[in-house]
């Protein structure tokens, strides 16, 4: 390859002629395309192969960016591989080389996805020609993918400068118009006072605008932290009604409450409480004068509902259908009404999904809405903000738990990583890997001493500093980004592996997590996982001697909880639903016997032993036996048609 090139393709040339072969990889030898928009020198690596079998085979792990492809191959023919290419939903670009140029065969190849189609015989320039054409294509096709990405990102961003620059004027401006209206109470100046009410109101609907903004991309991005606690939904939802009462006088509107003396379920308070304002700021602003308002909220087996009833001016069904979409606009019958920024029924929805809910609108034009909110209570929460505090320890020499990730578990874990991965012969260097859960960057390190692009993620931004910092001082080139397993801010078919090791059992659904890693990991990817079964055996080690018991304690309470383990049927289950399937799976256990684990944690905690001491003597292994934690991979499917 030319040493100019900057960049360089994966060419496949699929010929049972030896010569046309060498042909080929002549032509490419010493090329280099300058790419029309960005003038980036690519280069080429040309790959030969024999037959569809063979090129087949190596398709999934070499992975071409572009195939050249006979179409009368013996055995399998170039159609037949080239329909396999594109089931398996693989990104190579297939340009179609025959010596039967018909018409037939070119629509029959361009219907099945080929790129372009090259008649026997052709010369070196023609070749280069289509070629270099689909260079151009596969550089545009990865800058607009770099561009999906990035609008996310920067989106928050934005969003998050635009407020924090909006809010200190904003700020100034009411203080101002405030103390206009009280010089001017009791005076004679009228106008002024109407001037006054309507700045202020003006200002009110451009707080809750830029409010209503911030809300929605911190919920899309995975920015916003969520504190689940045990919440009284009833006595938010009074607190809200009371908030909403003045301005529902003002209408003549009556705002009636029915949710009992208590409704307690696992939740965010905040976001509870925007469910609550959003729906009454909603129906006090569609509502007709002298109108009611009807709220409750009940049990009803795990979840708990809340409508929000009210008589206003209603929706035609073409309304409804676009109502929870960014800025939809209902004709308000009677002016301007309360502030909006039509963005609070779109959050409303983001809201519900994080509670695996359903938010449904009953609405007749004349006569008024329901709207019903649906939330599911999980009852129970994992204390992930102890990431946040222990975020400076994850490197620390001291002793402190998180000892226990990096000597005790990771080694037994990376050690079966590499076993499979050679197993399956597969190459891993160069490729994109994904680390969901990174910390503080134990086991990112670790994959990126191995030649991977390696990216971590978590929602520990404190966790990512000492990450970063840490990958610094090793000139380690590791990107990590903050962000969540349920809601990955990546492209789809992104990553040919991804881990997620030691998180599903912190998170509210699994199942999202796994959804979305199907998602962003390419056809045939590797999705390495290692999780806590939901066992007596889980419950007695994990939660009551190292976490709950004083004698045995080695980590804080909170950390797990045992309704979140996840039994291997289940996580098999969900992997099939998400399009991938479970290759393997083991068990993983301490390195000695369940007395001799009792006898060293309770040496621990009457410091008779370190911590580093414990790690190295019970350090983890494979097993047969699967009822504490188990440790696998899957592989994803070719994308469903």
């Amino acid at each position: 390859m030319d040493p100019r090139a900057v960049e360089t393709l994966q060419l496949m040339i699929v010929d049972d002629e030896p010569d046309m072969r060498l042909a080929v990889a002549r032509a490419f030898r010493d090329h280099v395309h300058m790419e029309k928009e960005s003038g980036t020198c690519v280069g080429f690596t040309v790959i030969q192969a024999e037959s569809a079998e063979t090129a087949n085979a190596l398709a999934g792990t070499v992975k071409p960016d572009i195939m050249l492809l006979d179409h009368g191959l013996p055995g399998m023919s170039g159609i037949d591989l080239l329909r396999k290419i594109r089931e398996a939903d693989l990104e190579t670009i297939v340009i179609i080389i025959t010596a039967y140029g018909t018409l037939e065969n070119a629509v029959r190849a361009t219907k099945l996805g080929s790129f372009d189609f090259l008649a026997k015989p052709f010369t070196p320039d023609e070749l280069r020609s289509v070629v270099c054409k689909a260079v151009d294509h596969i550089t545009l096709q990865r800058r607009t993918r770099r561009i999906a990405e990035e609008r996310r990102r920067i989106r928050f961003e934005f969003l998050t400068v635009l407020v924090d620059e909006l809010e200190a004027p904003m700020s100034a401006v009411e203080r101002y118009l405030r103390a206009i209206e009280e010089a001017d109470r009791g005076g004679e100046h009228a106008e002024y006072r109407r001037l006054t009410e309507c700045a202020l109101g003006r200002l009110e609907g451009m707080r809750k605008l830029v409010h209503d903004l911030l809300n929605l991309t911190r919920i899309e991005s995975g920015k916003k932290k969520r504190v689940l606690t045990q919440v009284d939904v009833a006595k938010i939802a009074a607190k809200t009604v009371e908030r909403t009462t003045a301005a529902a006088a003002e209408m003549g509107i009556t705002v009636r409450l029915d949710a009992g003396a208590s409704l307690e379920m696992l939740a965010d308070a905040e976001e509870i409480e925007i469910i609550f304002s959003n729906l009454l700021s909603n129906a006090v602003k569609y509502n007709r004068r002298e109108g009611t308002i009807e709220v409750t909220c009940v049990r009803r087996s795990d979840t708990v509902v809340i409508t929000v009833a009210d008589t206003g001016i209603g929706m035609t069904a073409e309304e409804r259908v676009r109502l929870f979409r960014e800025f939809p606009r209902i004709q308000d019958s009677h002016g301007d009404g309360a502030p909006g920024s039509g963005l609070g029924l779109s959050i409303i929805k983001r809201l519900v999904d994080l509670y695996d809910g359903s938010v449904d609108v009953d609405s007749n034009p004349g006569v008024g809405s329901t709207f019903s909110v649906v939330l599911v209570d999980k009852k129970t929460f994992v204390d992930n903000e102890y990431y946040d505090r222990a975020a400076s320890t994850w490197w620390a020499e001291t002793e402190n738990p998180l000892m226990i990730i990096r000597n005790m578990l990771n080694p037994a874990r990376f050690a079966y990583v590499m076993k499979r991965l050679v197993e399956q012969s597969f190459e891993y260097r160069g490729r994109k890997v994904l680390d969901i859960g990174c910390g503080g960057g134990f086991l990112t390190e670790q994959i990126a001493r191995f030649g991977v692009d390696a990216t971590g993620i978590d929602p520990s931004g404190a966790s990512l500093v000492t990450a970063r910092n840490h990958a610094k001082s090793l000139n380690l080139n590791i990107e990590y980004q903050e962000g969540v397993g349920e809601a990955l801010l990546f492209p789809d078919n992104h990553f040919d592996i991804v881990f997620c090791l030691d998180v599903l059992e912190h998170v509210a659904d699994f199942r999202k997590v796994i959804a979305e890693v199907s998602r962003v990991l390419v056809p045939g990817g590797y999705f390495f996982i290692e999780t806590v079964n939901r066992t007596v055996l889980s419950y007695f080690v994990v939660i009551f001697l190292m976490q709950t018991c004083p004698l045995t304690r080695v980590i804080p309470r909170g950390v797990h909880n045992w309704k979140y383990f996840v039994r291997p049927a289940e996580l098999r289950r969900s992997l099939s639903a998400s399009n991938m399937t479970l290759a393997d799976v083991t068990g993983i256990f301490p390195g000695v016997t369940l007395s001799s684990l009792v006898r060293n944690l309770g040496k621990i905690v009457t410091g008779r032993i370190r911590l580093r001491e414990l790690c190295s003597v019970v350090r983890c292994q494979e097993r047969r036996v699967r009822s504490l934690c188990y440790l696998g991979y899957a592989r994803k499917l070719p994308t469903r048609r």
